[in-house]
Formats: C-alpha cells, structure tokens, sequence
C-alpha cells in the first residue's frame, strides 16, 4: 500500500470526532454500548498495590466510609463525595487503585471506555451515558471508573460538538447523583414512615461514586471539578525509592527470584521508572532466566537471579520518566 504525497485540507474537530465514533462503534460492533454493559467486584486488594499510602488513604476516607458509617457522615453534617479525578503520569497505578477500592468498599465496578460512550450517531452519546448510569443504579453500589477522562470530556472551548453534548449529559448525571444523595433524600425518607437509621443506610447502599483518571488534568474541562462534582482531585505520581522497594518486594513475592537478587540495586537502577514499567521489568527478568535455564531443569531448580535483571535493565525497553519537581 503506498501513501499518497498529495497535500490534504485539515479536518475539523467535529470530522474526527466522527471518525473516531465511527472506528470506536465498528470495534464494538458485537456490542450495543451500555446496554451491554456489565460489571463486578475485582479481584485486587490494596496489598496488590504497592506505595501510594496516601492515595489509598483518600480513597478510603472518600468512597469506603461513606459505605461503612454513613451515620457517622449524617451526624457530622459531611456529605459523601460524589466523584474523585486521580491524575498523574501514565502506568502509576490508577486503574489498580480504583479496582482495588470498589473491592474494599464492596462496590460493584463499571468500567467505561470510549468504545461505550462514543457512538457515530447524532444523540446516541449521550444516550449511552445515560444507559450506563441507569446500569450503575441497577447495580448500586457502585463505582463508576472512567479512564483516559481527558479524551472523552476535555475543555469544551476546543471540542467539537459531539464531545460538548457528552460533556453536558455527564454533569446532569453527576448533578443528579447530588440530587439524590442530599440530607432531603433522608427526610423524604422518614416521611413515608421509615426509621432514620434505615433510611440513612438505603441510601448508603445505593450510592454511585465516579472515578476519574487522567494524564493531563489541565485538559479536562472545568465544569467538572466545580464543588459537588469531581472536587477531590488527588495526584498519583511516580513511585519513591520505597515505594519502588514495595512494589518489587510485591512481585518478588509471585516469582521465585534467587537470593543473590539485590533489591537495593534495582531500587537505584529504576529511579523513574512507573509501576507497570516496575513489574514488565520483573516478567522480563523471567524471560530472561526462561531462555537460560534448560528445559529439562528441574523445576526447583528454576530461577531469576540478578543476571537476568541485569540482562533485562540492559535491553533499555523499561521506561523511565524525569521525576517530577
């Protein structure tokens, strides 16, 4: 296939909006969006993570304690959040994070992507964010986890038409997430005849929270971090020298590494590295040890030492990030 030299006029915003609703629909074309859609508890704990206490810490205070003592919450007049946005450089860690706390709150998880939202035609964006809402309330409670959050919401003053209308319908969602979580909810609760305490704790169990992620928090557009949306922002960034130790220590615990394997040099040896970058280093130590090890080797025999890390540091395919200031 040859590439044509011919000069092309731009497109507009709106063209490659379409363009991509397009591409994203052909994909998930055995898929009819939200209507599809289906969710459950993951399978990953904090103790899969390793670091970010603060992170974690945030996301337990925001979205685990209102599930576990919403009376506590009620009494001290503090309203749940509503929606959280993590942000930081790529591969740290988000995606984990907010599997790993819609399973310590025991929330159901729905993961939604662009092929879920994004539709070709006029008006069905929209619809799917409301479908996938009404799933999310069907299956309360629930965390709703939104990644690459830039991509599908950024700032309406450079969106095309399409992104505008789902940047709308998503604030009405969120808008009435609010809604229903008000202390009004709770009285209107109590008129019809129900004890506070239950009412409290309906309305607890039939929470959504919204998770957003993203790599540039600069692009998403503003209306979402205004108070009672997305106001609890939290920066994910780069795994510390410990935190670089507890993650390997993590792995080391799943991978039967050698003795002479010296924690503190890879600790040194990774200084900017992220958390996925972290751990594709590890599996491609065990490459490494696969490939030098013979294939009639016993399998007790059978380990990484730190020739294979070596040999897997020297390949250069890890990526390591300037540290932020």
């Amino acid at each position: 296939m040859r590439l044509s030299h011919e000069a092309t006029a731009p497109k507009s915003i709106d063209a490659l909006e379409s363009e991509i609703a397009a591409a994203a629909r052909e994909i998930s074309s055995t898929n009819n969006g939200a209507d599809t859609l289906s969710s459950s508890v993951p399978d990953v704990s904090w103790d899969d993570i390793g670091g970010l206490e603060r992170v974690k810490q945030s996301l337990i205070e925001m979205v685990v304690w209102p599930l576990e003592k919403p009376h506590v919450f009620r009494r001290m007049g503090v309203s749940p959040p509503l929606g959280m946005v993590l942000h930081g450089p790529p591969g740290t860690g988000k995606t984990m994070l907010a599997k790993a706390t819609a399973k310590a709150s025991g929330c159901n998880f729905l993961n939604l992507s662009a092929s879920d939202l994004m539709k070709a035609e006029i008006g069905e964006s929209e619809k799917a964010i409301t479908r996938a809402f009404d799933t999310a309330r069907a299956l309360s409670p629930c965390m709703v986890f939104i990644d690459e959050f830039q991509s599908l919401f950024g700032n309406r003053s450079t969106a095309g038409q399409t992104t505008s209308r789902m940047i709308s319908q998503l604030l009405m969602e969120l808008d009435a997430l609010k809604a229903v979580s008000n202390d009004n909810e709770v009285d209107t609760y109590i008129d019809q005849g129900i004890a506070a305490a239950s009412a409290i704790n309906s309305i607890a169990t039939g929470r959504i929270f919204v998770l957003a992620a993203t790599n540039c928090l600069s692009a998403i557009d503003p209306a979402f971090l205004q108070p009672g949306r997305f106001e609890n922002v939290v920066y994910v960034g780069l795994p510390s020298e410990s935190e670089r130790a507890a993650i390997l220590e993590i792995q080391r615990g799943k991978m039967p590494w050698s003795e002479d394997v010296e924690l503190v040099k890879l600790v040194e040896e990774t200084k900017g590295a992220n958390a996925a970058s972290l751990i594709a280093l590890c599996q491609a130590a065990a490459i490494q040890a696969m490939q030098r090890i013979p294939l009639d080797a016993p399998i007790d025999d059978q380990y990484i030492t730190m020739t294979d890390f070596v040999a897997a540091l020297t390949k250069g395919n890890i990526d390591f990030q300037s540290p932020e200031q």
